[in-house]
């Protein structure tokens, strides 16, 4: 009986065991087994931690940056230039690095300075957007059916290839799958390591970027023009589809709201609000295609752009705040700083700045077509691609700061060194024959500065650039040399006095030390001066004296003459026994006068 029950225990453990791997096993796409090896696959996380690190530069597509952009004023820093039209919006690495990719068939790596750090060829146009994963690597799409992952030095991890173009944008699950689109009709989930999980089909020609949901949905639009939107669970599957009730095509990539709210625009000219449960919430008609991808930021206000050429922000219900007209469309998807700065590039070939009431800030004017997204910077910077071949940079104005150093007379001091700062950045220049030392175009910004010389005192001090070149007069005191005074305090024989108080004076400032065991008495750190001195013991003369000290230390030997006494004994005997002997002669006399 014992032994029935064991074999009967064995065979539900297998059964149970065979279910349990069955479960952990999906087939997605006609039969593809994506069974994961859950103890080898390595554990990676989501995007990178960085200024802009994709496409809409969360994986909600919201475009709002953590970043102030209110110092920014629309002044070019540098522009990048490439072989043909920038149609892929800029991402930024952790390290300020900015990656963009052009329709040169380049995928760019450059400084923050605007050179080039590298760069990787593909098989045809780039248009897709970069996103960096936490470990680095670097994602994006060519029209040479191929989305590519690149290590941080540009050289190549893995590519995987479609039957397609691949102009969509990837993202990045929190897990490190990524996922993007394929005009061979697929959205597709690839693990970390370049091997496909699973693909999604149909769908088709879509070329817009996917966007994640807090639960991990994924959700992206399709080229037909029904459905128009898909959610899909993370394993593959489909959770719905939405058709709206005007029909039409989508046409920008979805943007997810806190509240879960998708939003999105469509060629029939509306922007669409689909709640997470994939009905209708509400629908804002414009006058044209809504090609421009929305962006959501910190109150809730959608902002988006249409081929009707305005822009509008919406109330979270669909209600019209404010639109802003222009000459021509606008299918840049808009990015937005912390401060509230709406940032849109237009078909009039303009980068607009707008407030948060929707009235312009600035403009920034290229030689084409924007239709890309700007991204923003952890400094503020806004960089966006235009039409015209050229990445752009754009920043504050930048003004000169002069230095002129001189010494208390006027006259200039040469070869001091004057560092300016400001939080962890700092630069160096060294002052010519005229005293001047010049840093160019800085930023506005309050600057700590140290200015240097072997001859004179360091000096600090802070300086203010507003709205123009500042000129900075800093007079510098000539350092003093101090020397050391060591008094040998000796007797009449060559001796040690210790304990002798020495007095070392100078106008009214005077000092005091006492000898030590060996007669000494040191002064630290004295200027050239004539001191006066007075050294004074119970048992020996008070002396007194003048020491010069002029350009080396100083010593000065002082021999002390003992006080009045009888060979050591008590001070004035002598004077006492011819007292006393005078009182003794006069008390005699006075004796025999008697007699």
């Amino acid at each position: 009986m014992t032994r029935k029950i064991l074999v009967l225990i064995i065979i539900l453990s297998l059964i149970i065991g065979g279910t349990l791997v069955a479960v952990r096993s999906e087939r997605v796409d006609g039969g593809e087994d994506v069974r994961k090896n859950f103890d080898s696959e390595p554990e990676l996380g989501g995007l990178a931690d960085s200024a802009w690190p994709s496409f809409g530069r969360d994986k909600k597509n919201t475009g709002l940056s953590p970043y102030d952009t209110s110092h920014i004023d629309g002044a070019e820093k540098w522009n990048f230039e490439t072989g043909e039209p920038v149609r892929s919006s800029p991402s930024i690495g952790d390290d300020g690095t900015i990656y963009v990719g052009s329709v040169d068939n380049n995928f760019y790596a450059i400084n923050p300075n605007g050179t080039e750090k590298w760069s990787f060829e593909t098989g045809d146009n780039i248009q897709s957007s970069p996103a960096i994963g936490d470990d680095g690597t670097i994602y994006f799409g060519s029209n040479d059916n191929n989305l590519y992952a690149l290590n941080p030095n540009g050289t190549e991890k893995w590519n995987f290839t479609t039957e397609d173009f691949v102009k969509s944008s990837p993202t990045i699950g929190d897990d490190g799958t990524v996922y993007f689109a394929s005009n061979d009709n697929h959205l597709y989930a690839l693990n970390p390591n370049g091997t496909k999980k699973w693909s999604f089909n149909p769908i088709y020609d879509c070329d817009h970027s996917p966007a994640i949901g807090d639960d991990g949905t994924i959700y992206f639009g399709s080229g037909l023009e029904e459905p128009e939107l898909f959610a899909i669970h993370p394993n593959g599957t489909e959770k719905w589809s939405f058709d709206p009730d005007f029909g039409g095509t989508m046409t920008s990539s979805p943007t997810i709201a806190d509240d879960g709210t998708i939003y999105y625009g469509s060629v029939d000219e509306n922007l669409y609000a689909v709640t997470p449960n994939g009905t209708e919430k509400w629908n804002f008609k414009t006058e044209g295609s809504v090609r421009s991808s929305p962006a959501i930021d910190s109150n809730g206000t959608i902002y988006f752009g249409s081929d009707d050429k305005n822009l509008y922000a919406l109330n979270p219900n669909g209600t019209e705040k404010w639109n802003f007209e222009t000459d021509w469309y606008f299918r840049s998807p808009p990015a937005i700083g912390s401060d509230g700065t709406i940032y849109v590039g237009c078909y009039d070939d303009n980068l607009y700045a707008l407030n948060p009431n929707g009235t312009e800030k600035w403009s920034f004017e290229t030689e084409f077509h924007i239709g890309v997204s700007p991204a923003i910077g952890e400094d503020g910077t806004i960089y966006v691609g235009s039409f015209d071949n050229n990445l752009y940079a754009i920043g504050p104005e930048e003004y000169d700061l002069l230095f002129l150093i001189e010494d208390q007379d006027g006259d200039p001091i040469e070869n001091a060194t004057v560092e300016v700062s400001f939080n962890s950045y700092a630069m160096e220049n060294i002052t010519d024959a005229n005293g001047e030392a010049l840093f160019e175009d800085l930023e506005p910004e309050t600057y700590e500065y140290e200015v240097t010389h072997d001859n004179y005192e360091t000096e600090n001090g802070e300086v203010e650039i507003v709205d123009k070149d500042v000129k900075e007069t800093v007079v510098m005191e000539e350092t003093v040399m101090t020397y050391d005074l060591t008094f040998e305090v000796e007797d009449e024989d060559g001796d040690p006095i210790e304990n002798a108080t020495v007095e070392v004076s100078f106008n009214s400032y005077a000092m005091e030390n006492t000898t030590d065991a060996n007669g000494e008495a040191l002064f630290e750190d004295l200027e050239p001066e004539t001191y006066e001195y007075e050294v004074t013991h119970d048992n020996y003369e008070t002396e007194n004296g003048e020491v010069e000290i002029i350009d080396q230390e100083k010593t000065e030997t002082v021999i002390m003459e003992e006080k009045d006494g009888d060979d050591g004994g008590i001070p004035g005997f002598t004077t006492m026994l011819l007292l006393l002997a005078s009182v003794i002669a006069v008390a005699i006399y006075r004796k025999k006068s008697r007699k």
